[in-house]
């Protein structure tokens, strides 16, 4: 399996993961708006609540907080790229465009006829080069793709309840901190097994697993920093740097240490 992250040090908005050999990843959640291509193979991609076949030629995109997951049918023959657009970036260059704006709602295909302008900026973007072009070619590249409507993949209509917001507000606002089931009850006023069941039907995780997958985003960003991974894992809230590499490399495919040397 090779999974590499590449950055351009003078256009901090963007992240290239390349990913050759997959493994099966949970379900997460990115900080980013993502737009991604499949270059080998295929998997079954979930989403929204469903599952959907992605194969060679298929551009994808998955908008900020949108829960997924990536499960390739081989393990030996898979290769994708993902581009992460930072939120704050992205929300500038949506305020205007409607079209944009339906890109950002759900996670779905761009017709394929894109593909091959898709992988062409990719290659260029983390290259030595000129960062007016290579971002102005985003933007021009953003603005086409919201031009085709994408094909939204099916969504499970989901109306949570004002106790389950508040938990979830609790967790995100807290995830750093030890959670006890209890707390959560006494946020929600469900009893543990409905809240457990409810919380997961509206939100396709468990609370624990929202959790986990808080403190891996913001772990990513504290090791971009440079700093020390063991200090990471404390902050985070892992019990050891053992226990955080474990939890890291299954959801992000590389170890902590790999990351960080990659993101520089």
């Amino acid at each position: 399996m090779s999974i590499n992250f590449l950055k351009n040090t003078e256009l901090p908005y963007f992240e290239l993961k390349t990913c050759s050999h997959g493994f099966e990843c949970r379900k997460h959640i990115h900080n980013e708006f993502s737009l991604g291509i499949v270059e080998h193979g295929h998997s079954n991609f979930w989403a929204n609540g469903n599952v959907n076949t992605i194969g060679p030629g298929n551009v994808i995109i998955i908008p900020s907080q949108i829960v997924h997951s990536c499960m390739p049918k081989r393990q030996d023959n898979w290769k994708y790229k993902m581009l992460f657009i930072n939120e704050a970036w992205f929300a500038t260059i949506i305020k205007k465009n409607n079209g944009l704006k339906r890109l950002a709602k759900a996670a779905g295909f761009i017709d394929r006829s894109l593909y091959y302008r898709v992988e062409s900026l990719l290659s260029c973007l983390f290259e030595a080069g000129n960062p007016l072009e290579q971002e102005t070619r985003v933007i021009a590249l953003l603005d086409q793709l919201a031009q085709n409507e994408p094909s939204i993949c099916n969504e499970t209509s989901r109306y949570p309840t004002h106790g389950l917001k508040k938990v979830k507000e609790y967790i995100c606002d807290n995830f750093k901190d030890k959670i006890l089931l209890d707390d959560l009850v006494n946020i929600s006023g469900f009893s543990k097994f409905h809240l457990v069941r409810f919380f997961q039907q509206i939100y396709f995780l468990p609370p624990h697993a929202l959790q986990t997958v808080l403190r891996i985003n913001y772990a990513k960003q504290d090791l971009k920093k440079g700093r020390r991974i063991v200090d990471v894992a404390v902050e985070t809230g892992f019990a050891d740097q053992s226990h955080f590499t474990r939890t890291f490399k299954k959801y992000v495919g590389i170890t902590p240490e790999a990351y960080q040397i990659s993101s520089k």
